[in-house]
C-alpha cells in the first residue's frame, strides 16, 4: 500500500508540477520512510524531490525548508545552515525560512547567530508577534535564562498577537 501511495504522489507530481503539496508530501513520506527504514537512499530521493520542486517553484519557503530537514537527517546541518542563510538573504521575509535558520543556529549551538535572525525579523517585520515570542523563548532558553527580557519578549508578542499560549509561557 505504501508503495501504491508513493506512486500515486509522484504521479500527481507529474501531472502538475507546479503544485506544491505533492512534492511536500512526497518528500515526507520519503522522509518518514527513512526514519523507520534508516535506508540512505531515501534521503535522496527524498533530496531529489525537494530540488526537482525548487526548480519550479524557486519561491517555495516550504521546499527550502523541507530541503534543510533532509540535510539535517543526513547529517549535513552545516550545509542546511549555508543553504537557509542564502536563501534568508533572497527573501528576508520569508517566516518559514527564518524560524528554520534560527532552529538549525539552536542546534550547533552558534546562540548569537540564533538571536541576530531573531532581531532581524523583528526589524523587518515588527509587526509580527512571532519574532517576539521567538525571542521569549531564546531568552528562556540560553544556559543562563533572562526571565525579564523572556517576559518582556512575551508580552510584545501578546500585544501584537494575542494567544492563550502566550499566556502560559
Amino acid at each position: 500500500a505504501r508503495t501504491l501511495y508513493l506512486g500515486h504522489l509522484e504521479q500527481a507530481n507529474s501531472m502538475d508540477p507546479e503544485r506544491l503539496t505533492p512534492y511536500i508530501s512526497l518528500a515526507d513520506s520519503l522522509v518518514d520512510d527513512y526514519s523507520m527504514q534508516r535506508d540512505p537512499a531515501l534521503l535522496d530521493q527524498a533530496l531529489a524531490v525537494v530540488s526537482r520542486g525548487i526548480d519550479r517553484l524557486p519561491d517555495s519557503a516550504s521546499l527550502v525548508a523541507k530541503r534543510a530537514d533532509i540535510l539535517e537527517a543526513r547529517g549535513e546541518l552545516n550545509a542546511a545552515i549555508m543553504d537557509l542563510e542564502q536563501m534568508s538573504r533572497k527573501y528576508p521575509d520569508s517566516v518559514p525560512i527564518r524560524e528554520r535558520l534560527i532552529l538549525a543556529y539552536l542546534k550547533t549551538d552558534s546562540l548569537e547567530k540564533a538571536q541576530a535572525a531573531i532581531t532581524d525579523g523583528i526589524a523587518l517585520m515588527p509587526g509580527e508577534g512571532t519574532w517576539y515570542e521567538a525571542l521569549g523563548d531564546y531568552y528562556s532558553s540560553i544556559r543562563e535564562p533572562n526571565i525579564a527580557l523572556a517576559m518582556e519578549a512575551y508580552l510584545n508578542a501578546y500585544r501584537r498577537e494575542p494567544t492563550r499560549a502566550l499566556l502560559f509561557k
